[in-house]
């Protein structure tokens, strides 16, 4: 019996720790992002050029992008447009353009020197990120 009051005892915590730690959120005047998709059956791997988002939020602790998975699926739904192949995508982000820039050539060089992928750039005039509307609570 009290293996299972411990058990619930911890669902508890979890569930209502969960919903007190709701992360507060703030609007930046700008931020640079850039999307990567790869697919584990392709050799082709795409990369978006770095793109100024006005208006961007971010989790005040931490400075994480908020709705990371938002913008996500708009390269997901893109590509899947150009490549049927079921592709995983990542967003990189940075509140700066330097810090982005060299975050952007860190990647583009690792994914250059291997000799098994074909580099694939989208520029913005084809794909751009959209900031999504913040829904209030």
């Amino acid at each position: 019996m009290k293996k299972y009051t411990t058990w619930l005892f911890a669902i508890l915590l979890l569930v209502f720790g969960g919903l007190h730690a709701q992360a507060k959120k703030k609007t930046v005047p700008q931020l640079y992002v850039f999307g990567v998709s790869t697919s584990f059956i392709d050799s082709k791997v795409y990369i978006t050029e770095i793109q100024e988002l006005a208006n961007g939020i971010i989790e005040d602790k931490g400075n994480f992008l908020s709705d990371r998975d938002i913008y996500t699926h708009q390269l997901k739904t893109y590509l899947s447009k150009e490549d049927p192949q079921e592709r995983m995508c990542v967003v990189v982000y940075a509140l700066d353009k330097k810090t982005i820039e060299k975050k952007f050539d860190k990647i583009k060089k690792k994914l250059g020197k291997q000799k098994n992928i074909e580099l694939k750039m989208i520029d913005s005039t084809s794909f751009s990120f959209t900031v999504p509307v913040p829904v209030e609570e």
